[in-house]
């Protein structure tokens, strides 16, 4: 969390970022954009291309800063378009998050994002089918926290089976990830088989009592939906009041996500981003009842 945020690994933060900038081959990357402009132009989004590309254009043209844009003045006409973002560091990650801005950018510079609806969960909202209920009941899987970080963004930014090989998660945010996992902002949600094999599992982003869900991913059916689960039950004991999806899935809407006017999410955050949740290191409490979670219930 903020309070154990330190610059005293700042030298290591650069040697990572160098190493994993690496990851992404000469193919690689020219396959992202590619893949990445023609999502731009598909039919569903063509029509906010001019709008997007009048805002980066006043925004390359205008004078340098390091402040960060306006929220309540987003491009809705794009998406929630708010402005251009310098490089990305710690600070700013989480800044931005404070004010209800998000970065994202398939190609090209990384932009900062505030949607017009922003669908996020109130735990008391939060579905939990039956059969996975079952299935964390009779430990189809063990969980951990925190325990394989790296791991778990790297599975995130893999090929999703049936789904455009595109993903948002270059090697510059992994990076940014993984260097605010060790400053105590970044956290993930392990499952792993009876093999000890990593299966499936989700990262995201604390910030006061806000949880920005940034990713999840599973090589065994169900296995991220059962940790899912396990990660909300925690947030809920340690008393984060929400939880961000940034833009929606019908996965997330299944999971009881609503959207939120952009007003009334910021207005939230401004509430809540100053809480103190969670404890310094996040681990598995053995007591803690998952299975018999009941969200729409008070205990």
């Amino acid at each position: 969390m903020s309070d154990n945020y330190t610059l005293t690994e700042k030298v290591n933060f650069t040697a990572d970022r160098q190493a994993l900038s690496t990851m992404e081959t000469f193919i690689s990357r020219a396959k992202r954009i590619s893949l990445g402009s023609a999502f731009a132009v598909m039919p569903a989004r063509i029509g906010e291309l001019p709008y997007l590309l009048a805002g980066m254009a006043r925004d390359a043209l205008s004078a340098k800063d390091d402040g960060f844009p306006n929220a309540e003045n987003a491009e809705d006409r794009a998406q929630g378009y708010c402005g251009l973002c310098s490089e990305l560091t710690v600070e700013k990650l989480i800044e931005g998050y404070r004010r209800g801005l998000f970065p994202f950018a398939h190609v090209g510079p990384f932009k900062w994002w505030s949607t017009p609806q922003r669908p996020v969960l109130a735990f008391a909202d939060f579905r939990i089918e039956k059969k996975i209920r079952k299935l964390i009941r009779r430990g189809e899987f063990s969980y951990t926290l925190d325990q394989a970080f790296p791991d778990v963004v790297e599975a995130c930014s893999g090929a999703r089976d049936g789904k455009t090989p595109l993903t948002w998660l270059r090697p510059e945010m992994m990076a940014l990830y993984n260097d605010a996992h060790k400053a105590g902002f970044c956290h993930s949600v392990e499952a792993w088989d009876a093999n000890g094999a990593l299966v499936g599992g989700a990262f995201g982003t604390a910030v006061g009592g806000l949880f920005i869900a940034e990713s999840q991913f599973y090589r065994t059916p169900n296995a991220s939906k059962c940790a899912y689960v396990v990660l909300n039950r925690y947030l809920k004991e340690w008393g984060f009041s929400l939880v961000d999806a940034k833009r929606g899935s019908p996965f997330m809407y299944q999971q009881g996500y609503k959207d939120m006017p952009r007003a009334d999410y910021l207005a939230q955050v401004r509430k809540i981003a100053d809480a103190k949740c969670g404890p310094s290191a996040w681990a598995v409490d053995p007591a803690l009842d998952v299975a018999g979670w009941k969200p729409d219930q008070a205990a």
